[in-house]
This record gives C-alpha cells, sequence and structure tokens, in this order.
C-alpha cells in the first residue's frame, strides 16, 4: 500500500503528503467541532477503527448481531454501503426476509452481511440517521448497529467499539495520505470497548493491550478470525477444512489484506500454487473469473478458492464454476467473554433508562 512504500525516508513523495496529512486533520478537527450528533429513541452500537484496511469490522458486526437476536432483540444494520453504486439516500439492502439490492448496487459488506444475518434489516445510507429513521418505521427497530460508524459522529452512540489488527496496528502511525490513519491514536479515548483482532496471530498482542490499557483506561479484548469451512455454492456443498488438506488450490482476493488469506489457507495445509491479489472492493467480470479457471488448469489446481467478501461480488454472475468455493471464517471474542457481553447488555440497559 501507498503508506508503507512512504515510510522509506528516500520517498519523494513525503514532502508532498506531510502537509496534505496536515490539512487531513485540520479538516477532521473542525468537523467533529462543527457537527452536533443526531439522537435516536433506541441504543446505538457503533464497530469502527482507525484505520485504512481491514480490521474485522463486518465479522464483528455480524456475530453482534446474532447475539442480539439472541437476547431477544430486534436489530437493523446500518452502513454507508462503500463501493456500490448506489445513489439515493436511503436503500433497503435485505429487509431480513430476502436480499433486494446486489453487490454492485450496494458494496460487498452490505451483502455480506444481508446473507449471513436472517431476520436483521441492512440499510445503506451515507445519512445513517436517515437510515436509521427508515428502520424504525418500516422494521420497529430496537436495537442499531453502525458497520464502520468510528467516524460517523454525526450519529449519538450508546457504545463505541473500536477494533485493532493486533499485527499491524496503527501502520506508519501517519494519517491519510502521509499514513493508514484515519483518525491520530489519541482518538482511542473516545472508545468505550477496544478489540485486538488476530489475536492468535501476534506475538506482540500483550504489549499492545498493555499499552493501550495503560494509555487510555479502556477495557481491552481479544478476538479472532476463526475459519469455519470451504463453500461451494454451485455444489451446494460445505467441505471440512480437514478434507481440504493436502489440495493444490488457485486462490483470489479482493479485500484489504488479501495476503493474510493466502496466509490463512497456508496456515490450513492447502497448498496455493498460485494466488491473484486485486484491490479492495474490485468488481469482477465474467471474464476474470473465466481467468481464474484457466489459471487452475494451467497450475494443476483441484479447486479455486477466494473469500466470502469475494464471493458477493460474483454470484450474481451467470457463471457456472464447480471448483470455486470461499472460505467461512468466525469472529469470536477469545478473552473475557462473558464479560464483553455484560458491558453491552449493561451499555443498552443504561440507554433504555
Amino acid at each position: 500500500m501507498l503508506w508503507e512504500l512512504i515510510q522509506k525516508r528516500s520517498c519523494i513523495l513525503s514532502p508532498i503528503l506531510a502537509p496534505l496529512s496536515l490539512l487531513y486533520r485540520f479538516g477532521a478537527e473542525l468537523r467533529k467541532r462543527l457537527i452536533r450528533p443526531d439522537t435516536l429513541p433506541v441504543p446505538v452500537i457503533s464497530i469502527g477503527n482507525i484505520v485504512l484496511g481491514g480490521t474485522g469490522k463486518t465479522p464483528a458486526c455480524i456475530m453482534l448481531c446474532r447475539w442480539a437476536k439472541e437476547e431477544g432483540y430486534n436489530p437493523s444494520v446500518v452502513l454507508r454501503g462503500y463501493g456500490g453504486k448506489f445513489h439515493g439516500r436511503v436503500g433497503i439492502v435485505s429487509d431480513g426476509k430476502r436480499i433486494i439490492m446486489s453487490a454492485k448496487e450496494a458494496g460487498d459488506e452490505a451483502c455480506l452481511l444481508s446473507e449471513n444475518l436472517k431476520g436483521v434489516p441492512v440499510i445503506i445510507s451515507k445519512n445513517r440517521h436517515l437510515g436509521a429513521k427508515l428502520s424504525l418505521k418500516r422494521f420497529n427497530t430496537d436495537l442499531f448497529f453502525l458497520d464502520d460508524g468510528f467516524q460517523h459522529i454525526s450519529l449519538k452512540r450508546s457504545l463505541d467499539i473500536v477494533l485493532i489488527d493486533s499485527r499491524d496496528p496503527f501502520g506508519n502511525r501517519r494519517l491519510i495520505p502521509w499514513g493508514p490513519l484515519r483518525e491520530p491514536i489519541d482518538s482511542l479515548k473516545r472508545a468505550d470497548i477496544i478489540l485486538l483482532t488476530r489475536a492468535d496471530k501476534s506475538e506482540k498482542v500483550k504489549g499492545l493491550k498493555r499499552y493501550i490499557t495503560e494509555r487510555f483506561k479502556k477495557p481491552v479484548f481479544l478476538a479472532q478470525h476463526i475459519p469455519e469451512d470451504i463453500v461451494f455454492p454451485y455444489l451446494r456443498e460445505r467441505i471440512s477444512l480437514d478434507d481440504l488438506r493436502g489440495k493444490k488450490v488457485v486462490a483470489f482476493a479482493g479485500i484489504a489484506k488479501g495476503m493474510e488469506f493466502i496466509e490463512t489457507l497456508r496456515s490450513l495445509d492447502i497448498d496455493v500454487s498460485h494466488f491473484i491479489l486485486l484491490r479492495d472492493h474490485s468488481f469482477y467480470s465474467p471474464r476474470q473469473v473465466d481467468l481464474f479457471e484457466k489459471e487452475r488448469i494451467m497450475h494443476e489446481a483441484d479447486l479455486i478458492i477466494t473469500t466470502e467478501k469475494d464471493w458477493m461480488r460474483i454470484k450474481d454472475m451467470n457463471i457456472r464454476y464447480p471448483e470455486l468455493g470461499y472460505l467461512r471464517i468466525r469472529f469470536e471474542i477469545v478473552s473475557d467473554k462473558s464479560l464483553f457481553f455484560n458491558m453491552i447488555r449493561e451499555r443498552i440497559k443504561k440507554a433504555y433508562d
């Protein structure tokens, strides 16, 4: 990524990007001072981060929505719909019973949420307050989740959960466009709960937890992305990960941290003979998918494997490759799980008092 290149002292872009980074910070601070947040009559929980790239917000949102349903709530998710072509004021991606919009319209994250959350409406809108108001009216929502909501300061929250990738928490510690930070690290003082994701893959997670706890005095929990199985949509089959050990595959991904996906497959003893990485949210054409199949044949691979998020951008195409499957993952809290959910219960209760 760009900020990985400009960390080098010799990079000629640094003198240009440094002042732009200062301007970005000034604009963000000014916006915070000028905007007065709207308030909803029901609790609002935000799941967000402070860096560009994947920290696991959408899988975390799926986990929290499922928990809320089990607790007896009637939740809805509101998000921007990044990467989609919808330009209206509010879009209903799913009414909880059926998926109404495609990934091309609503973005892959909105469709990923919709596919995994039966009984949970998913709404897209640049104005989250407007989207939430529609959901209140149409679906009688009693609890909102904002996917990627930490920077959306125009809507008051009952709880802010911030995710940090424990393998690469802050990049080069510089703001956009000089680095990956969407906000200064000090913005973590606004968070109520901090989740350190991919905790099982980081040797520095203990030190990072201690640093955040001491500096910000916030509760910190550990989380993991746990691979579950591989789904082959055209065969309508789910294959266990054990059954894929030693299988030769071609893999592709258009996500923020595509190399981590490849490393995950290899950690499962899957033989990745060839892989293709594209930009996050990249849309595919049937021709591209045909090329992936040709790569499979050329490398004498058994299967083609991608991410579930990438599958959202492919599933509506008129293609049929039985060898094409996607990896499903589960987001799970792995430290003080009961305390984590008790804190959320208390915040929801407090919001209703």
